[in-house]
């Protein structure tokens, strides 16, 4: 019985052996082939940068800009002061406003809720 599984054993880790060695690749002149063709795209990629980096050399950017702490279109007194109907409120000493959603007048407002 032992001799048996001994035998088995053998016979399975000697077919293990084989199997993995015909498993190894043996296509040298693919990988090379392969390897060619990348370094041949990594000199098109590098050209293409190169020259998209003259091209962002040669542009100009424009940017507009505004006074410092002034938005346009808006004067200092239009943004200190609470638009009507704002309720100023503190939490932690942190300022913040309850905004009406929509503006009803009183008198109509208390007929509709008898």
């Amino acid at each position: 019985m032992k001799r048996a599984i001994l035998l088995l054993s053998t016979v399975c880790l000697l077919s293990l052996v084989v199997f993995c060695a015909g498993a190894a690749p043996d296509d040298d002149d693919d990988t090379s082939a392969d390897i060619e063709a990348l370094k041949k795209e990594i000199a098109t990629l590098r050209q293409r940068v190169e020259a998209l980096e003259k091209q962002l050399g040669e542009r100009r950017i424009i940017i507009p800009r505004t006074p410092r702490g002034q938005v346009p279109g808006l004067t200092p007194r239009d943004y200190q002061r609470t638009p009507e109907g704002w309720q100023k409120r503190y939490f932690n000493g942190i300022p913040y406003y309850i905004i009406p959603i929509q503006e009803r007048p009183k008198a109509r407002a208390r007929s509709s809720r008898r």
